[in-house]
């Protein structure tokens, strides 16, 4: 799979039912006269990336702390939520734009979307394949170091 590229990002999601959510969460960060910048997380990408026509579902990080959403919107469904949720799911009709909160590559590139006050993001080259090459290493040292199943000791 080759980096994220903005350009395919953005044509996927504003033309896929998640353009509204996105749109929604645009709408609560004007009304606070705020900014979020939401990162493509590496699942979403890859549906973009395998041609996937009509995103219902993106997934995204926010490198805020839910805590630091509580106080920049307050009134909001963050200000609602329990301090130990790491993770929220904005729904619209057609679509779920789902958070990740605290979480984001080191390095990133804005897309070119029609949002105000939201900026979707994409990971650079370099970070999108560190983070990729990380999450490898954990599963395959998670693999080693499993409890061998049934199937395993045949």
């Amino acid at each position: 799979m080759d980096a994220p590229d903005p350009d395919a990002v953005r044509a996927a999601v504003t033309t896929s039912p998640v353009d509204d959510a996105f749109a929604e969460l645009d709408s609560i960060c004007r009304r606070y006269e705020d900014s979020l910048t939401l990162e493509i997380a590496e699942e979403t990408y890859a549906d973009v990336a395998r041609g996937v026509d009509t995103l219902q579902t993106a997934t995204c990080y926010v490198d805020s702390e839910l805590s630091a959403l509580k106080r920049r919107f307050p009134g909001t469904v963050f200000s609602k939520l329990p301090a130990e949720y790491d993770a929220y799911e904005l729904t619209t009709d057609d679509a779920t734009l789902r958070l990740k909160f605290g979480q984001s590559h080191a390095d990133r590139r804005p897309v070119d979307a029609p949002y105000e006050s939201v900026t979707i993001a994409v990971p650079t080259g370099d970070a999108y394949f560190e983070r990729v090459y990380e999450a490898f290493t954990r599963r395959s040292d998670t693999e080693r170091t499993s409890t061998p199943t049934a199937r395993d000791r045949q």
